[in-house]
């Protein structure tokens, strides 16, 4: 693929940075890397070019880093430094955070192409990164909170969540003639199926005692967690849910209602 004539000097050596560094280059940007290994007199050398910074860095990292660092250097190109974290705020600083999780392992590379940008600080994307076709949505910096509070209940709990499933049936010993333990496909497939459900009509996703408001159910099922501490989170969710229905004027039967007051009684 033909090289796009930009300049860009990605900071970093994490799973983030690995995964831009594969996804630009194979999009066809030249990008150089740094990360503290190499020294600040590399760093200072690179920065002698004026390249478009792109800092794959903590979030506690980045306001240091660019004041100790890059706030000097840039103050005469006009080229604001772009950092990824979808919670972190810099004036000065452009926001570009990909609405996706990323793993030890590359992905395929046509799948970059699909992942959504949130920017904050820019009004595209191809101001930061020319010829990128990607889709992207622009937020104010008083946004950004709960659009991150929004990524982590979404990307993050539900892992925790299905890994104590996975806990819980192996604790089990869930077993039969043909198969001496639950295989991990087993839930796979119920979860896949979740995630495929909720990807058709995500109203309608919803499946179980809690939309079908089984008090019944829902209290074997705390009973049961009663020395586990997620016992917590899943009554939180009953409480949670209840409150957002009622907020939009919709609820159980009259008879099935999840009350506050029931649910705080289970």
């Amino acid at each position: 693929m033909k090289s796009i004539n930009a300049n860009y000097l990605l900071v970093g050596s994490g799973r983030l940075a690995k995964h831009l560094k594969f996804w630009l280059n194979h999009y066809g940007y030249v990008v150089d890397q740094w990360n503290r290994s190499l020294g600040l007199d590399q760093l200072q050398e690179a920065m002698k070019a004026k390249p478009r910074v792109l800092l794959a860095i903590s979030d506690s990292s980045l306001d240091s880093f660019f004041t100790e660092n890059l706030k000097i250097p840039l103050r005469d190109s006009g080229i604001l430094p772009v950092h990824f974290s979808g919670a972190f705020h810099h004036p000065e600083i452009i926001s570009a955070h990909p609405l996706m999780t990323f793993s030890e392992n590359l992905y395929p590379e046509d799948f970059y192409c699909k992942i959504h940008w949130t920017l904050c600080g820019v009004s595209s994307l191809e101001a930061i990164f020319p010829q990128m076709r990607n889709t992207y949505s622009v937020i104010t910096a008083e946004q950004k909170p709960l659009y991150h509070a929004a990524c982590v209940l979404g990307g993050n709990l539900p892992v925790l969540l299905w890994r104590e499933m996975a806990r819980i049936f192996s604790e089990l010993g869930l077993s039969s003639d043909l198969t001496p333990k639950m295989p991990t496909s087993a839930y796979l497939v119920f979860l896949s199926r979740v995630l495929e459900n909720f990807s058709a009509n995500p109203q309608n996703a919803l499946t179980g005692p809690i939309i079908r408001g089984d008090m019944t159910t829902i209290a074997s099922n705390l009973n049961a967690l009663d020395q586990n501490p997620w016992r917590e989170v899943y009554q939180a969710c009953l409480k949670a849910y209840q409150t957002s229905n009622q907020a939009k004027e919709q609820s159980f039967a009259p008879s099935q209602k999840l009350t506050k007051k029931v649910i705080e009684t289970l």
